[in-house]
């Protein structure tokens, strides 16, 4: 860091030099520029007007070039471009310069200028042109070094002031790295001894000193530093803690693995066991008559189908317990499912003479329409189930009040649930009375289904019942926005 800084601190220094005097050169030839242009059009000017008043303009011409020692360049042109006189050059040999910008500038407004830089680069000459009475043209040049060749011949003093500025950028450069260093030196090697020391301890926070005042700026960093380290320690101790609450989670996970192990093993050997004891009576010759047989064919039937839906919804339950794999971003249409659902069970409806109360909207939810299609199936072949013969279910759909989330509802006037064991209905394999949900039919695991699904698209499930007057169930759903990206 200290050779970083010292080597930083040396650049700026010759860097910044070097560019002050890049551009005070350029702005010192930028204006000799300027001004030789000028003294070349007030020259040509005076030597024109004095050319015209002359018998003989090309003697003038020859005296005027030797009095300037033949630093100045003239050249006489005639309208047609001809050179007539030239005092450098032989004006026989020239070619025509009715091309030459400053010439055909003067031909036109009396005056025009130009500058034409070598091909070298080493000299730079400026030309200033005048229109004369007859219609010729009179031409006045000058030719000086460019910035580059000016350069060069600098390069020796440009050497010994660069020697110069870096030896005072060392200078300048070394003791600033020194005083800059030597507060975070200082502020490192108390740190380093603060590091030592706990932060904090089981039972109370420690002291901790503070940086000496000399440093007052640094102060801030150091707080933050003993503070950060603070938040580390106890971070470092909540995460003990969590690790403790992981074991206890698992041990519950555990439990409940066994429960449920326990749950799916009887209601699957419930089952298993009527079809076993049938089967053996038949198989026995135990059943003589036609209609025994056919009753226990019935019995037999009934078992297997019960027992297929409960190996049907333990499957789904272990499918969506997985992880989410599905597209739970498409926009759904409770109305469609809901209408599907209750055209697929209006046998059932009509059977028990329920009458199906529908309120439904156009509005659209975040999900999977195969998932919501099983939340709705099981909330209303619920609210059919145990409901009594002629009563009514309610389904409802509207938006909430802050407009972000639909509320599903599903009200039926059935048996509904005692108060002590609403708690319980979501719970896997719970039923409210074994016996009369055995005889309805039904595996304990619908409520449970549905919750998890609920759940799955960030919604909420609510239940409130009456025994002997009905329940109902509301589901709050995210409602599907326009800017989401799929539908």
């Amino acid at each position: 860091m200290k050779k970083k800084i010292f080597l930083s601190l040396i650049g700026i220094g010759i860097g910044a030099a070097l560019l002050t005097l890049l551009f005070l050169t350029v702005g010192f030839w930028r204006t000799l520029r300027a001004q030789t242009m000028t003294v070349l059009q007030d020259t040509v000017t005076v030597i024109a007007a004095k050319a015209t008043r002359t018998d003989d303009i090309i003697e003038f011409i020859e005296e005027t070039a030797e009095a300037s020692n033949h630093r100045l360049r003239f050249t006489w042109i005639g309208h047609d471009g001809r050179v007539l006189y030239e005092t450098d050059y032989s004006a026989a040999q020239m070619d025509n310069h009715g091309n030459r910008p400053e010439v055909v500038r003067a031909l036109k407004e009396v005056d025009g200028v130009a500058t034409r830089q070598s091909a070298t680069l080493d000299h730079i000459t400026y030309y200033a042109a005048r229109r004369l009475p007859d219609g010729s043209v009179l031409r006045v040049a000058i030719r000086q070094d460019t910035v580059y060749a000016a350069y060069f011949s600098l390069i020796p003093y440009i050497l010994i002031f660069l020697v110069l500025i870096g030896s005072g950028c060392f200078f300048v450069a070394t003791n600033l790295t020194k005083r800059l260093l030597r507060p975070l030196t200082e502020t490192a090697d108390y740190m380093r001894v603060m590091g030592t020391k706990p932060l904090v301890t089981t039972d109370k926070e420690v002291d901790i000193p503070k940086l000496p005042a000399t440093y007052p700026e640094l102060s801030p960093l150091v707080d933050k530093i003993t503070e950060q380290s603070r938040t580390i320690q106890e971070y470092i101790y909540t995460l003990e803690e969590d690790k403790k609450t992981i074991k206890r989670i698992s041990r519950e996970q555990e439990k409940l693995r066994r429960e449920f192990t326990a749950n799916v093993t009887h209601e699957l050997k419930t089952p298993l066991t009527s079809i076993q004891g049938f089967a053996e009576m038949m198989a026995a010759g135990m059943v003589g008559k036609k209609e025994d047989v056919t009753r226990f064919g019935a019995l037999i039937v009934k078992e297997s189908k019960r027992l297929l839906e409960l190996i049907n919804s333990i499957l789904f339950l272990t499918k969506i317990e997985g992880p989410e794999t599905q597209d739970l971003a498409v926009a759904v249409s409770l109305k469609s499912i809901t209408e599907s659902v209750a055209g697929f069970m209006e046998p059932v409806i009509a059977d028990k003479k329920i009458q199906l109360h529908l309120a439904l909207t156009e509005d659209k939810v975040m999900g999977h329409s195969d998932m919501l299609r099983e939340v709705v199936l099981n909330l209303v072949d619920n609210a059919v189930k145990y409901n009594r013969p002629g009563g009514h279910v309610y389904v409802t759909m509207e938006k909430a009040e802050t407009g972000r989330n639909l509320l599903f509802t599903v009200e039926d006037t059935g048996i509904g649930i005692p108060k002590d064991k609403q708690d319980r209905v979501f719970e896997r394999f719970y039923r409210v009375e074994e016996s009369r949900s055995k005889r309805i039919g039904g595996t304990g695991l619908g409520l449970s289904i549905v919750k998890h699904i609920i759940e799955q698209h960030h919604g909420t499930i609510a239940l409130t019942s009456r025994e002997h007057f009905g329940t109902k169930i509301v589901v709050t759903l995210p409602l599907y926005q326009e800017d989401n990206p799929k539908e």
